[in-house]
Protein backbone atom coordinates (compact mmCIF):
# COMPACT_ATOMS: atom_id res chain seq x y z
CA UNK A 1 0.00 0.00 0.00
CA UNK A 2 1.58 3.19 -0.44
CA UNK A 3 2.16 6.14 1.15
CA UNK A 4 -0.95 8.17 0.35
CA UNK A 5 -3.04 5.62 1.01
CA UNK A 6 -1.79 5.29 4.25
CA UNK A 7 -2.39 8.59 5.44
CA UNK A 8 -6.00 8.87 4.04
CA UNK A 9 -6.64 5.29 5.89
CA UNK A 10 -4.95 6.62 9.76
CA UNK A 11 -7.86 8.07 11.19
CA UNK A 12 -10.15 5.03 10.80
CA UNK A 13 -6.91 3.26 11.84
CA UNK A 14 -6.79 5.00 15.20
CA UNK A 15 -10.79 4.60 15.50
CA UNK A 16 -10.45 0.73 14.71
CA UNK A 17 -12.74 0.64 11.84
CA UNK A 18 -10.68 -0.78 9.08
CA UNK A 19 -11.32 -4.54 8.53
CA UNK A 20 -8.43 -6.45 9.04
CA UNK A 21 -6.57 -6.70 5.74
CA UNK A 22 -6.41 -2.57 6.19
CA UNK A 23 -5.00 -2.65 9.11
CA UNK A 24 -2.48 -5.27 8.50
CA UNK A 25 -1.33 -2.86 5.31
CA UNK A 26 -0.98 0.16 7.43
CA UNK A 27 0.51 -1.38 10.77
CA UNK A 28 3.15 -2.76 7.98
CA UNK A 29 3.32 0.42 6.26
CA UNK A 30 3.69 2.08 10.14
CA UNK A 31 6.49 -0.05 10.83
CA UNK A 32 8.55 1.42 8.34
CA UNK A 33 7.41 5.29 8.14
CA UNK A 34 8.25 8.16 11.37
CA UNK A 35 6.32 10.28 9.35
CA UNK A 36 3.17 8.22 9.43
CA UNK A 37 3.51 7.28 13.20
CA UNK A 38 3.93 10.90 14.00
CA UNK A 39 0.49 11.29 12.22
CA UNK A 40 -0.93 8.47 13.96
CA UNK A 41 0.33 9.51 17.14
CA UNK A 42 -1.36 13.14 16.54
CA UNK A 43 -4.37 11.51 15.38
CA UNK A 44 -4.63 9.62 19.20
CA UNK A 45 -4.22 12.37 20.57
CA UNK A 46 -6.91 13.93 18.77
CA UNK A 47 -9.32 11.29 19.63
CA UNK A 48 -8.70 11.06 23.01
CA UNK A 49 -9.49 14.73 23.58
CA UNK A 50 -12.72 13.77 21.77
CA UNK A 51 -13.54 11.17 24.11
CA UNK A 52 -12.55 12.89 27.08
CA UNK A 53 -14.64 16.07 26.06
CA UNK A 54 -17.72 13.75 25.65
CA UNK A 55 -17.33 12.67 29.18
CA UNK A 56 -17.93 16.56 30.50
CA UNK A 57 -21.10 17.15 32.36
CA UNK A 58 -22.67 20.60 31.93
CA UNK A 59 -23.41 21.86 35.08
CA UNK A 60 -26.84 21.69 36.09
CA UNK A 61 -28.23 25.34 35.52
CA UNK A 62 -26.60 25.56 32.32
CA UNK A 63 -29.92 25.91 30.34
CA UNK A 64 -31.20 28.20 32.85
CA UNK A 65 -27.66 30.32 32.56
CA UNK A 66 -28.39 30.28 28.66
CA UNK A 67 -31.91 31.19 28.48
CA UNK A 68 -31.62 33.78 30.97
CA UNK A 69 -28.14 35.52 29.15
CA UNK A 70 -30.49 35.03 25.69
CA UNK A 71 -33.39 37.26 27.34
CA UNK A 72 -30.79 39.71 28.35
CA UNK A 73 -29.49 39.84 25.04
CA UNK A 74 -32.83 40.01 23.44
CA UNK A 75 -33.86 43.13 26.39
CA UNK A 76 -30.75 45.02 25.12
CA UNK A 77 -31.27 44.93 21.55
CA UNK A 78 -34.82 45.89 22.00
CA UNK A 79 -33.78 49.04 24.21
CA UNK A 80 -31.27 50.04 21.44
CA UNK A 81 -33.45 49.70 18.68
CA UNK A 82 -35.86 52.13 20.73
CA UNK A 83 -32.95 54.26 21.14
CA UNK A 84 -32.19 54.31 17.74
CA UNK A 85 -35.90 54.39 16.43
CA UNK A 86 -35.99 58.22 18.78
CA UNK A 87 -32.68 59.45 17.49
CA UNK A 88 -34.16 58.98 13.68
CA UNK A 89 -37.33 61.01 14.47
CA UNK A 90 -35.52 63.38 16.35
CA UNK A 91 -33.31 64.17 13.07
CA UNK A 92 -36.39 63.60 10.98
CA UNK A 93 -38.49 66.30 13.10
CA UNK A 94 -35.04 68.86 12.97
CA UNK A 95 -35.00 68.69 9.59
CA UNK A 96 -38.52 69.03 8.75
CA UNK A 97 -38.33 71.65 11.04
CA UNK A 98 -35.57 73.74 9.15
CA UNK A 99 -37.55 73.13 6.39
CA UNK A 100 -40.47 74.55 7.47
CA UNK A 101 -37.97 77.55 8.91
CA UNK A 102 -36.47 78.53 5.41
CA UNK A 103 -39.85 78.29 3.38
CA UNK A 104 -41.37 80.54 5.67
CA UNK A 105 -38.51 82.58 5.74
CA UNK A 106 -38.26 82.66 2.19
CA UNK A 107 -42.26 83.32 2.32
CA UNK A 108 -41.93 86.16 4.36
CA UNK A 109 -39.46 88.11 2.88
CA UNK A 110 -39.77 90.97 1.27
CA UNK A 111 -39.92 91.10 -2.52
CA UNK A 112 -37.33 92.77 -4.27
CA UNK A 113 -37.90 95.76 -5.88
CA UNK A 114 -38.17 95.58 -9.99
CA UNK A 115 -35.61 97.92 -11.14
CA UNK A 116 -36.52 99.39 -14.03
CA UNK A 117 -33.11 99.78 -16.53
CA UNK A 118 -33.86 103.14 -18.56
CA UNK A 119 -30.94 102.92 -20.01
CA UNK A 120 -31.96 99.68 -21.93
CA UNK A 121 -35.96 100.10 -22.24
CA UNK A 122 -35.45 103.05 -24.30
CA UNK A 123 -38.06 105.46 -22.17
CA UNK A 124 -37.11 109.11 -21.75
CA UNK A 125 -34.77 109.94 -18.48
CA UNK A 126 -37.29 111.99 -17.04
CA UNK A 127 -40.87 109.76 -17.00
CA UNK A 128 -42.86 108.68 -14.30
CA UNK A 129 -41.40 105.68 -14.30
CA UNK A 130 -37.92 106.22 -14.36
CA UNK A 131 -37.94 108.59 -11.68
CA UNK A 132 -40.02 105.85 -9.69
CA UNK A 133 -38.02 103.44 -9.80
CA UNK A 134 -34.50 104.84 -10.18
CA UNK A 135 -32.59 104.18 -6.99
CA UNK A 136 -29.90 106.52 -6.33
CA UNK A 137 -26.50 105.74 -7.71
CA UNK A 138 -27.60 104.38 -10.93
CA UNK A 139 -27.03 105.98 -14.14
CA UNK A 140 -29.45 107.51 -15.93
CA UNK A 141 -29.73 107.60 -20.01
CA UNK A 142 -27.75 110.48 -20.88
CA UNK A 143 -24.97 109.27 -18.08
CA UNK A 144 -24.83 106.02 -19.61
CA UNK A 145 -24.44 107.61 -23.10
CA UNK A 146 -21.99 110.51 -22.27
CA UNK A 147 -19.61 107.26 -20.42
CA UNK A 148 -19.82 105.36 -23.53
CA UNK A 149 -18.64 108.68 -25.83
CA UNK A 150 -15.96 109.14 -23.66
CA UNK A 151 -14.39 106.41 -23.74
Amino acid sequence: MDHQAVQSLLSAYVDKELREEERVQVEKHLAGCSECRKEQQVLRRISSGVVSAAEYTLPSDFTARVVRSSRQEKERMVSSKAVEQLSRRLVLGCSVAVIAFVTIGSLLQPAPPIVMETYLAGEPGDSLAARTLMTEGQLSKDELLLSVVIR
